[in-house]
Order: structure tokens, then C-alpha cells, then sequence
């Protein structure tokens, strides 16, 4: 069975964004994942061949969101 899982991040600082995530797009173990701007946000796209891999690729997105939220706070953005 293969997993697919379309995120969208609606987020003003799409550019930001989108490089932090950069590093984890591609092949993440035996997960793909898709990056793309949107009008609003950013798109996430997650091909996984198994739930397993499939976790493990949205544990580390979620990651480095936490990363991305936390540098808006220190920087002193407010959340949209």
C-alpha cells in the first residue's frame, strides 16, 4: 500500500518557508517529498511507500516547523 498526504500552510512568509523546508524535500528515507508555493501558503506533498515512512517524513516536517514558528517569535512576528 503507498500513503499520500497534501498539506497546505497558509503563511505569508511563503519564501521563508519554503527554504526551511528545502532540506527535506526529495527523498526522505523511503518518503518523497514535493514543496511548492502556493497563492497563500505553501503546498506539502508526501508519497510514502509505507505508514512508517510515511510518520517519519511528517515528524521531521513538523520539526522544522517548530523551528520556523520559533524564529517568528524570537524575531517578534506575530502568527497569522
Amino acid at each position: 500500500m503507498k500513503y499520500n498526504l497534501n498539506l497546505f500552510i497558509d503563511e505569508k512568509k511563503k519564501e521563508d518557508l519554503l527554504k526551511i523546508l528545502s532540506p527535506y524535500t526529495g527523498l526522505l528515507g523511503r518518503a518523497k517529498v514535493f514543496c511548492s508555493q502556493e497563492k497563500n501558503g505553501v503546498m506539502v506533498k508526501i508519497e510514502a511507500e509505507d505508514i512508517s515512512s510515511l510518520r517519519a517524513a511528517i515528524n521531521s516536517l513538523t520539526n522544522a516547523l517548530k523551528v520556523f514558528e520559533n524564529s517568528k517569535k524570537l524575531a517578534g512576528v506575530k502568527n497569522d
